[in-house]
């Protein structure tokens, strides 16, 4: 082994090192949502900020299983905010589950402790009506957040979250 593929290996080594707590940091940031529930709704608690999806705001909940990720569906009775500033990264741009619900839902990532039966438990306790029911699904269905359009909406509208008008 030569000198120049010492300092080559020192490099790849450095970089993935690097890499390594990035990873980690990511993947613990996407598990950090929590969600509870009770009679005024459902709670989301992400990075120290909460806020409420009353009951009365939900066409339809549900739980998605995509493997190891599990997502809490949350399908409105109308538009929702896309630039709200908790849930925006929760708003997803998928085929509804039904023909009369819009496009946009939120998804929130389950935490694993929160599981896929304690969720489907608090959504029958709390808004029985409302349940549609779990269903498996490919992993990666429910795609990523719009982190282009939230930026470009708003930085459009003076760095205020903004829905544009339809």
């Amino acid at each position: 082994m030569n000198r120049e593929d010492i300092g080559l290996a020192w490099i790849l080594v450095v970089v993935l090192t690097a890499m390594g707590p990035v990873g980690v940091i990511l993947l613990v940031s996407r598990w950090r949502a929590r969600v509870t529930m009770d009679p005024a709704g459902v709670h989301v608690s992400w990075r120290g900020r909460s806020t409420t999806v009353a009951w009365d705001s939900p066409a339809g909940v549900g739980v998605h299983d995509q493997g190891r990720l599990r997502t809490l569906e949350l399908c409105p009775k109308s538009e929702i905010d896309r630039d709200d500033p908790l849930l925006w990264l929760f708003v997803r741009d998928i085929e509804p589950l039904r023909p009369e619900l819009p496009r946009l839902r939120h998804s929130v990532s389950v935490r694993p402790s929160d599981g896929r039966n304690a969720v489907a438990a608090g959504c029958l306790r709390w808004a029985p009506d409302l349940w549609f029911g779990g269903q498996r699904v490919a992993p990666g269905f429910s795609g990523n957040p719009d982190i282009k359009g939230h930026l470009r909406r708003t930085r459009e509208a003076g760095g205020r979250a903004v829905t544009p008008a339809p």
